[in-house]
């Protein structure tokens, strides 16, 4: 979450949707704070980047939520998981073992956005990142990457498993 007071924007920053870089750009390049709330992960993650829990002190910001064209979402998500399981020395999902636990929903990081940001209305769209800043008044090139790495790619038979994933994402933000 980055709050962007001079401007009256809350930026809500879900996983995989150019988040770390965006942080990098508006916060350590920019000075904007780089705020870290309540984490709905539980254990022992109490508090993310991720969060959108809005904090009281900001009611007059409008929050904005970036997001991603689901498709590479779900390739960069399964990227993430299968780093983190080999920094963690764990074994990762297999493709498949990972999409099943991405329909069942169990774990909060994979949601898809609609699920967990809903309450929101107003959103960016990673692709088109700098002309929003541009739009209310940041410039300066973000230098966001939404390229899904082929060896993450998943076959159709594995994405009609989690259509309703893809389809709500997709049909909220306008991704076709």
């Amino acid at each position: 979450m980055i709050p962007i007071v001079d401007k009256s924007v809350l930026l809500i920053t879900p996983p995989k949707c150019g988040s770390t870089t965006l942080h990098d750009h508006l916060c350590c390049k920019l000075g904007y704070p780089w705020m870290i709330g309540p984490s709905k992960y539980g254990g022992v993650v109490k508090y993310d980047k991720h969060s959108a829990e809005i904090p009281e002190e900001w009611p007059h910001l409008k929050p904005v939520i970036l997001v991603r064209n689901p498709l590479t979402r779900i390739s960069s998500l399964y990227s993430h998981h299968v780093s983190w399981c080999l920094w963690k020395g764990i074994e990762h999902f297999s493709k498949d073992q990972f999409i099943d636990s991405v329909a069942a929903g169990n774990d909060l990081f994979y949601q898809a956005i609609t699920k967990r940001y809903s309450r929101y209305v107003g959103y960016w769209k990673i692709e088109n990142i700098e002309s929003e800043l541009n739009d209310i008044g940041i410039a300066g090139v973000v230098g966001v990457s939404n390229k899904s790495k082929k060896k993450f790619a998943f076959s159709d038979k594995q994405l009609g498993r989690i259509d309703s994933w893809i389809d709500s994402d997709s049909k909220e933000f306008g991704y076709d």
